[in-house]
């Protein structure tokens, strides 16, 4: 029915049979994309049209004038707009909220577990830092115990003499105690 390459659909109600039910009511469809040539062509075109100015009857214009370019035309239309857009959308925007809601919380439960992961690395470098330093104090000591030389030690551990020294110190206090 509607697309038949006419403009105006007109639609009454009928009862199964066919019969046109005559309680007066009526459906008017109006293609206002409909391209070609007919007599309400121009008032659909300034209904789709956003710029009054451009518009071609008047009446239109004037009123259209009012509610976007005059403040008690611009004040009257922004909240009934506003409430008439919420509450057409009040599921699109909740949905939307719900989103937001959700990305938020798991940009924040991914920041927590980046940062107990990086801890947790950190602390198992740490570890590994004290195990290797236990090791090489060891190794040290062991060096020691067979009377190589500091130098030989350092060289052979590639480690700062100091470093040898200090274990050397410690376990001559060890001895003495």
């Amino acid at each position: 029915m509607i697309g038949q390459g006419k403009p105006i659909h007109h639609f009454t109600m009928k009862d199964e049979y066919g019969n046109e039910l005559d309680e007066g009511h009526h459906l008017i469809f109006i293609d206002a994309s409909y391209a070609k040539d007919w007599p309400l062509k121009d008032l659909m075109d300034d209904f789709k049209q956003p710029d009054p100015n451009k518009m071609k009857y008047n009446i239109l214009k004037e009123r259209a004038m009012h509610f976007k370019e005059e403040e008690d035309g611009i004040m009257y239309v922004t909240p009934n707009i506003r409430e008439m857009v919420l509450e057409m959308h009040k599921d699109e925007i909740d949905r939307q909220v719900r989103i937001q809601v959700q990305k938020k919380i798991q940009e924040q439960i991914q920041q927590q577990v980046q940062q107990q992961v990086q801890e947790q690395v950190q602390q198992e470098i740490k570890k590994q830092r004290m195990e290797t330093l236990k090791q090489r104090k060891e190794t040290i000591k062991r060096f020691l115990d067979k009377n190589f030389s500091v130098e030989f030690i350092a060289e052979v551990l590639q480690a700062p003499p100091s470093e040898i020294e200090q274990v050397k110190e410690e376990m001559e206090k060890q001895i003495e105690q």
